[in-house]
C-alpha cells in the first residue's frame, strides 16, 4: 500500500461518512451544483469524497473534477473518481471507484499503481461470495448498494434491505477482514442508525446532502448520528 492509501486509510475506517456528488448535467432538477456541495461538506464533516460523472462531454467532466479536486487538497480530503481511470489520473485524484462491470481491479491496479485507493461496488450476496480473493487483496474497501430505493442509481437494480446487508458484510469481513465496508443506496437520517447496526462503520449518502436545503448542516447532522450510533452499539463479546 503506498503513501496515499496509508494517509487516507483512517478515512475509511471507523465513522465514516463517504459522500458523492453527481455532476451538474445529470440532473436538471439538481438542487446545489457540485462545486457548491463540495465546498459545503469540506469542513462539515465529510471524510471522502467522490464526483460521479454521467451523461457529459470529457471536457465538461474535467473542469468540474479539476476544481472539486482543489477543494478536496485544500481540505486534506481524499478525492475519489467514479468509474473512469483516466480522468483520475487526468486530475491526480487519490484514487477511483469501480464497479463489476467496469476495467479489472487487477488492471486498474497495475494502472493507478499501489498509492492510489480502489473501491469496487459489490450488488448482492453472490457478489461477496464469489469475487476472487486475489482482487479482494487488492482493494482498499467496497461498498454495498443499493441498500433503499434511491433515484441517484440508474441500474434499476433490487434494493437489497438490511438482511442482504448483513449477510454481505459479514462474508467480507470473513474473507478479507483489512477492508473497509462502505453502505450506500437511499441511506439518509432516518435509517441511518439501522444501516450502521447491520455491522458496516461507513455510510455514503448522494441526496440527503445533495437535495438538502442546507447541505453543510445536513452533512454536520448525519456525521454526528454516525458517531453517535457507533458509539452507543454494545461491544460484543470475544470467546476466548
Amino acid at each position: 500500500m503506498g503513501n496515499n492509501s496509508k494517509k487516507y486509510k483512517e478515512n475509511l475506517s471507523n465513522g465514516t461518512l463517504y459522500v458523492a456528488i453527481n455532476n451538474d448535467y445529470s440532473n436538471q432538477n439538481i438542487r446545489h451544483k457540485s462545486l457548491a456541495v463540495a465546498n459545503a461538506v469540506a469542513e462539515s464533516g465529510c471524510d471522502i469524497l467522490q464526483y460521479r460523472a454521467r451523461n457529459i462531454s470529457y471536457h465538461k467532466m474535467l473542469d468540474e473534477a479539476k476544481s472539486i479536486a482543489q477543494i478536496c487538497a485544500l481540505h486534506n480530503l481524499p478525492f475519489i473518481i467514479n468509474n473512469y481511470i483516466d480522468l483520475a489520473i487526468d486530475v491526480q485524484a487519490d484514487g477511483v471507484h469501480l464497479s463489476l462491470q467496469d476495467v479489472s481491479v487487477a488492471q486498474t491496479r497495475a494502472i493507478l499503481g499501489d498509492e492510489k485507493l480502489i473501491g469496487l461496488t459489490l450488488r448482492s450476496v453472490s457478489d461477496a461470495q464469489n469475487i476472487d480473493q486475489t482482487t479482494l487483496e487488492m482493494l482498499d474497501y467496497v461498498s454495498v448498494a443499493n441498500i433503499f430505493a434511491t433515484k441517484s442509481d440508474t441500474s434499476n437494480a433490487k434494493p437489497l434491505g438490511l438482511y442482504e446487508l448483513t449477510d454481505i458484510t459479514s462474508i467480507i469481513k470473513d474473507r478479507a477482514p483489512h477492508l473497509a465496508i462502505v453502505a450506500i443506496g437511499g441511506i439518509n437520517e432516518t435509517n441511518m442508525t439501522q444501516v450502521l447496526n447491520c455491522g458496516v462503520k461507513a455510510v455514503s449518502v448522494i441526496s440527503a446532502i445533495s437535495q438538502a436545503q442546507k447541505p453543510a448542516a445536513a452533512c454536520k447532522k448525519l456525521k454526528k448520528l454516525i458517531l453517535k450510533t457507533l458509539k452507543t452499539q454494545p461491544v460484543k463479546a470475544v470467546n476466548v
